[in-house]
């Protein structure tokens, strides 16, 4: 577990195990072409995770009533489990 947490925190800080930078995430000019290209995803990755349908419909009710989305929400919830950690809160952010 310690091992995990060491882990996690060398990535947190933009660090590989032997302590390089990792690059930026770049947008892939290639995509650009593609019927599925998405400009607000460029340099973005997914997080997925299979939950119950109640689950689901539950996030996007929360959704709804407070007027905002699912990844907003999301965002949200992995903010408040990195301060938890000890973490900086960086899902919330925007590019500006």
């Amino acid at each position: 577990m310690a091992d995990l947490r060491n882990r996690l925190k060398q990535v947190g800080n933009g660090k590989a195990a032997s302590g390089k930078l990792q690059p930026e995430a770049k947008a892939n000019p290639a995509n650009e072409k593609s019927p599925h290209y998405r400009p607000s995803r460029a340099g973005r990755k997914a997080i997925i995770g299979y939950f119950d349908p109640m689950v689901s419909k539950q996030v996007r009710q929360l959704a709804l009533d407070e007027d905002t989305s699912v990844e907003a929400l999301v965002g949200e919830a992995l903010d408040l489990l990195f301060e938890q950690r000890g973490l900086p809160q960086i899902a919330g952010k925007h590019p500006a």
